[in-house]
């Protein structure tokens, strides 16, 4: 998926993501543009510890890479049916 997933007001719609994410398992999905590089790491972050919603911490990873001018935000769902971790 190279579009981003996101809410009419410009923000990235985690629950989308999270679906988008699921139904995709080990699949890299951008979900999201940054324009500084550390907020979009910083978004990486929240989704490989847990946040906004991404539970289990651990159950996806997530990485920031340059996108043009911006940084985008990856993720894939890398949990396993029954909630242990690959």
């Amino acid at each position: 998926m190279s579009k981003q997933i996101r809410r009419p007001n410009g923000w990235t719609d985690h629950d989308a993501a999270r679906s988008a994410l699921q139904e995709q398992p080990d699949e890299w999905v951008l979900i999201g543009v940054r324009r500084a590089r550390y907020s979009a790491a910083n978004a990486a972050s929240d989704i490989r510890c847990g946040r906004q919603g991404y539970t289990p911490a651990g159950a996806y990873e997530a990485r920031a890479e340059p996108v043009g001018d911006d940084t985008g935000v990856y993720a894939r769902y890398v949990d396993t049916e029954g909630g242990e971790q690959r």
